[in-house]
């Protein structure tokens, strides 16, 4: 999954942060910091909590049931991520997600929606993230794959929206291009989810960089 995610109310006019680029904080969602806060006081429990279910592509194969249980003011981030798969497996990735979009995969998509549904307190759901990035084992650069994808994503929303009112979709790409190609539409797409990963090792200048330069 990301590193991180951010939320804020929506305004009017773009937070200063955000109209000038500087380094101010927006809202994190999740942190790789642990124990105490400065003071002795409690810790803070994070607003997210992330968990990966995996899905089988084999036929007949269902979606993992979430098991995470979020306390007062967390909010799941379920994460669907096939698997069975090799990195590189271009033909069993395109079957997987065909037989997804023919149909075949309903019986899994609504029994994991009616899950979701069942829960009372809201979740975050991505299906597939990273897919535009390789070093995933479901994920890609072909463009083919990546159009059956953007069709798949839509499909795979709009059924579960069906059942589950209570899911906010979480679309997450890694290229920039994807964002202008293969965009699923906004009717699709509830929250955004970015990669922002700053290591000066891989970076070209080997310096460290801001969030708003990252973004």
């Amino acid at each position: 999954g990301l590193a991180f995610f951010t939320y804020q109310r929506k305004t009017a006019t773009p937070p200063d942060y955000l109209r000038y680029a500087t380094t101010q904080p927006f809202y994190l969602g999740l942190s790789a910091s642990a124990g105490s806060p400065a003071g002795g006081s409690a810790p803070v429990a994070e607003p997210i909590v992330p968990e990966r279910l995996g899905w089988p592509v084999a036929g007949g194969s269902f979606i993992a049931e979430p098991r995470a249980t979020a306390s007062a003011g967390q909010i799941p981030l379920l994460y669907i991520e096939p698997t069975g798969l090799t990195h590189g497996a271009e033909t069993d990735l395109n079957r997987f997600l065909t037989r997804i979009l023919a149909g075949e995969c309903d019986a899994a998509l609504d029994r994991f929606a009616r899950s979701l549904n069942a829960r009372t307190e809201p979740l975050l759901v991505s299906f597939m993230p990273e897919f535009d990035n390789p070093a995933r084992a479901w994920g890609t650069r072909q463009d083919e794959t990546l159009a059956l994808y953007r069709q798949v994503w839509q499909y795979v929303v709009a059924r579960c929206r069906a059942t589950a009112g209570n899911v906010t979709w979480l679309w997450c790409p890694t290229q920039a291009a994807t964002l202008v190609l293969h965009h699923p539409g906004s009717d699709y797409i509830d929250w955004l989810g970015l990669p922002a990963l700053d290591d000066p090792a891989t970076a070209p200048d080997r310096k460290s960089h801001s969030f708003a330069t990252h973004i």
